[in-house]
């Protein structure tokens, strides 16, 4: 009797166990397959697609693309991170569409309410010269309500 009672104690404890891990899940469906876009601090179209999340990592995409025509610089970058309460601290870097010119910026990307929040902290355009390095669209340099903006979702009308 003892042995049935101490079997079923462990089965129950299990099965809240498993009930209230499960219940602490989020379900991330209205993010997963998406793009959300919005202005980047100086008013150039940024977009994020969230490709995945799993097991507290996101798999996502950033686009920036700074001016217009054949002129256009465009910024990618695609990243696995950490994600925490919604949130991840991202560092977003490489070369872009225009040779010699190379970006970084830091910051955190915040799913919330159906939407993609960016706030980035730190970062620049860099052109490299053999006159020496040159910056652009300096983070430090931008108000810091502008420094957070709100992407929201693309929807394919089609």
């Amino acid at each position: 009797m003892k042995k049935c009672t101490k079997l079923l104690m462990i089965a129950v404890v299990m099965m809240i166990g498993l009930l209230v891990t499960g219940c602490g899940k989020k379900n991330y469906e209205e993010y997963i397959g998406y793009q959300f876009s919005g202005k980047d601090p100086w008013e150039n179209e940024v977009a994020v697609t969230i490709r995945k999340i799993e097991d507290d990592k996101v798999t996502w995409t950033y686009t920036d693309v700074y001016g217009e025509g054949e002129e256009a610089i465009t910024l990618y970058n695609e990243l696995t991170s950490d994600m925490k309460d919604d949130k991840v601290n991202f560092t977003v870097k490489g070369d872009t569409d225009k040779e010699g010119i190379s970006f970084e910026y830091k910051g955190t990307l915040t799913l919330k309410d159906g939407k993609v929040i960016l706030s980035y902290e730190d970062g620049q355009l860099t052109t490299k010269s053999t006159d020496g390095d040159s910056g652009s669209y300096h983070i430090g340099a931008v108000e810091e309500g502008k420094r957070i903006i709100t992407l929201n979702k693309v929807v394919d009308n089609a």
